[in-house]
């Protein structure tokens, strides 16, 4: 994997997508949604003013490449090609951009890598992490809805009263999952995550003795998709299956209504992928967030 200074073929030509030109980024996007949940998602809540969309094309139409630039995040989504060409203006977009990461399918951002390490950017972590999906509607994985040892616990959708329990679990899973540098991650960024998910998205809360003990949400949407993510469960209880109980029920809600589930999972996370199996996900790609600054 990698890419070429050559120039672009006569009838290739790179071109930036503007809000009257949803169509053709659109199509190439929808067929491929299963992979790229959280590009898609940018995609459909896109603001033209401060996010690019660049359209590699051929044959005048014909959509070759996506790469997607929203909050310092680099979408790519390269479809079936192994290499893309950089011409010089797309070299320039992508230094005057600040590129603080890449997100993506594996080999995509193998790819993207590859173009900026010339550019300045260099890799400073990478998370490696195996995309699954729910979407086999025939048959639902028995999943018990009751934990053992804890025969009171509820589950219930979020409300505003739960937002201080709520932001520290939201803290932790952040501290947990995301940050790359713990001594440098800022709790802010927390708060904006959390007022994100709670303006747009589902949230489902563990509830045992009055303490909330874990939560679990989406956080992307695609065409017809939904990813889930944030997936925590309170140390003192963990193991005790209460991350199965809340997976299961998420997949249930969006089960009666036909909608098909993405998540990624860190590869060292064994204990998870087997939480998701069960409750019948399976892995469809190798994804990978790679981090530049």
């Amino acid at each position: 994997m990698g890419y070429t200074d050559k120039p672009l073929q006569i009838d290739e030509r790179w071109w930036k997508a503007g809000e009257m030109q949803k169509i053709w980024p659109a199509e190439f996007l929808r067929a491929r949604e299963a992979t790229c949940v959280s590009a898609c998602d940018r995609f459909l809540d896109a603001d033209y003013l401060s996010d690019s969309i660049w359209l590699l094309s051929r044959g005048g139409r014909m959509t070759q490449a996506i790469l997607m630039y929203s909050k310092r995040t680099l979408f790519p989504v390269l479809g079936e090609l192994t290499a893309v060409p950089v011409p010089v203006f797309l070299k320039r977009f992508l230094l005057s951009a600040p590129v603080h990461a890449v997100h993506g399918l594996l080999d995509d951002v193998s790819v993207m890598e590859a173009v900026l390490y010339p550019l300045g950017y260099e890799p400073v972590a990478r998370t490696d992490y195996y995309l699954m999906a729910y979407d086999d509607f025939t048959t639902v994985p028995e999943c018990s809805a009751h934990v053992p040892g804890l025969p009171g616990l509820t589950l219930r959708p979020a409300q505003i009263s739960d937002y201080k329990a709520l932001f520290e679990m939201h803290l932790s899973y952040e501290l947990e999952e995301v940050a790359v540098n713990m001594k440098r991650y800022k709790p802010e960024l927390a708060r904006l995550s959390l007022s994100r998910i709670l303006e747009r998205e589902e949230i489902l809360v563990a509830e045992y003795g009055g303490e909330l003990v874990g939560k679990i949400n989406t956080n992307a949407r695609s065409f017809t998709r939904r990813q889930l993510g944030g997936i925590y469960v309170k140390p003192s209880y963990r193991r005790m299956g209460i991350a199965q109980v809340m997976v299961a029920a998420m997949r249930d809600r969006f089960r009666r209504e036909r909608i098909p589930l993405s998540l990624y999972v860190r590869k060292s996370n064994v204990a998870a992928q087997i939480v998701y199996k069960r409750a019948g996900f399976r892995t469809v790609a190798d994804y990978r967030i790679s981090y530049t600054q």
